[in-house]
C-alpha cells in the first residue's frame, strides 16, 4: 500500500513513477548515467577468462538489495548517447557480495554484438553503469535433494554461483560440456572439489565426446533419476538435455532450466502461417508454419529496427503493440486475444494474420 501510494504521489506531481525521475536529468550533471529506476555500479576491473569470454566485476551501491545464486540483472550502458540493456547472469558468490558488495558478470563475446564486443574496449575502471535488482528463479531450493547440474560453454557462470554457495551442504554432481580449453573457471572449481567430498565435478571435451548422451549419464552420475537436475546452456542444448532427462523417466518437476536468450520456438505446436503487417511501415512479412519466426526476427529480416534489450523476454524493451491478431507468447505459453494489446516482439510468434504498429 505505501509503495503504491507513493507512485500517485510521484505521478500525481511530477508525471514519473519515481519522484527522482523527474529530476533526473538534474542529477546527471553531478551523477553522470544516474538513473533514476535503476541502482549504480562502480566498475573494479574487467578480466579476461578466455579469448571469448570477460568479467566484469562491479562494486554496487548500498541500496542494492542482493541476490541468490542463480540470478541475473539487466546490466545498462550508454554507448553513443543511447542506453542499451542487455541480461547476464551473476557468475560470483552472495558471500562476496554481502563481505564486500561486490558482484561479478561473466559475458561472452557476441560476434557483430552491440555491447559484447564494444564492452571491453569502451568502459574503465572506476566509471559507473547502472543495473537492476536481482531477477529469476534458477535458484537451488533449500531441500536436502541431491543437485545435478549441466552446463555447456558459458551456461556454467550461474553454476559457478551456486557451487560457491551450496558446496558446503548439498551433493552436487556437475556435467561441463565446452569445446577444448574453453571450460572457464577450472581451477576453482577444481578446488571446491577437492575441498567438499559432496561435490563431484566432470570436465567434458564436446568436440571429442559430443553432447550429452544416454552413456554419459550412465557413465559420470547412474543416480541422475534421484536428483534435481538444473540445465543451462544454448537453447538446443537445454532442449536436446530436457528431452533426454524425461526420456529416461525423470519426472519434469525435478528438470530446471535457464535459456541464454530467446526459447526456441521452431518446434511448438501451432500453425503459424499467415501474414504479419508491420503498420506504420507499411511492410508486410508471409509467415510459414514451416519456419517459425519470433515478431522481432521477422521485423528484423524485414529491415526494420524495434528497440531490443535482453532478446529473452525480460527487460520489456521490445514491447510494441499489436493491433489485432492473434500471437502465441513462447515464455509464458499462452495465446493472446484479437485486439490490441502490448506484445513483447522478441517472444510472441504470429498465429495467422496480425497487424503490429510497428
Amino acid at each position: 500500500m505505501i509503495d503504491k501510494t507513493k507512485k500517485w504521489f510521484a505521478m500525481s506531481l511530477f508525471n514519473h513513477r519515481q519522484v527522482l525521475g523527474f529530476f533526473e536529468p538534474l542529477i546527471q550533471v553531478f551523477l553522470p548515467n544516474y538513473m533514476a529506476n535503476k541502482y549504480r555500479a562502480r566498475i573494479l576491473k574487467l578480466r579476461n577468462e578466455n579469448s571469448e569470454v570477460y568479467s566484469l566485476v562491479l562494486k554496487v551501491n548500498k541500496n542494492w538489495k542482493g541476490f541468490k545464486s542463480g540470478q541475473h540483472v539487466e546490466l545498462v550502458v550508454e554507448k553513443n548517447g543511447t542506453k542499451l540493456s542487455r541480461i547476464f547472469s551473476i557468475s560470483s558468490s552472495p558471500q562476496l557480495f554481502k563481505s564486500k558488495r561486490v558482484i561479478e558478470l561473466s559475458i561472452q563475446r557476441q560476434l557483430k554484438g552491440r555491447i559484447t564486443e564494444w564492452l571491453p574496449s569502451a568502459v574503465k575502471t572506476g566509471q559507473y553503469v547502472n543495473i537492476s535488482a536481482a531477477i529469476g528463479d534458477f535458484t537451488i531450493d533449500n531441500s536436502n535433494k541431491p543437485v545435478l547440474l549441466i552446463a555447456a560453454g558459458t551456461g556454467i557462470t550461474p553454476f559457478r554461483s551456486i557451487l560457491a554457495n551450496n558446496a558446503n551442504d548439498r551433493d552436487i554432481h556437475l556435467l561441463y560440456y565446452a569445446k577444448p580449453e574453453k571450460h572457464l573457471f577450472i581451477s576453482e572449481l577444481k578446488s571446491i572439489q577437492s575441498l567438499h567430498s559432496n561435490v563431484s565435478i566432470t570436465f567434458i571435451n564436446s568436440t571429442i565426446n559430443g553432447r550429452i548422451s544416454e552413456n554419459h549419464l550412465s557413465q559420470y552420475c547412474p543416480d541422475f533419476n534421484n536428483r534435481q537436475c538444473y540445465i543451462c546452456g544454448p537453447s538446443e542444448m537445454i532442449q536436446s538435455t530436457k528431452n533426454l532427462l524425461l526420456s529416461k523417466g525423470l519426472s519434469n518437476q525435478n528438470i530446471y532450466f535457464e535459456y541464454f536468450g530467446s526459447a526456441p520456438i521452431k518446434d511448438i505446436g501451432i500453425e503459424t502461417s499467415g501474414t504479419v503487417s508491420f503498420f506504420k511501415s507499411s511492410i508486410q512479412v508471409l509467415t510459414k508454419n514451416k519456419n517459425k519466426q519470433s515478431l522481432l526476427e521477422m521485423a528484423e529480416s524485414a529491415d526494420l529496427k524495434p528497440i531490443t534489450g535482453c532478446r529473452m523476454g525480460l527487460c520489456h524493451q521490445c514491447v510494441c503493440e499489436k493491433k489485432q491478431g492473434t500471437v502465441y507468447n513462447t515464455l509464458t505459453k499462452t495465446f493472446s486475444d484479437t485486439g490490441k494489446e502490448d506484445v513483447q516482439l522478441c517472444i510472441c510468434v504470429p498465429v495467422g494474420d496480425v497487424s503490429i504498429n510497428l
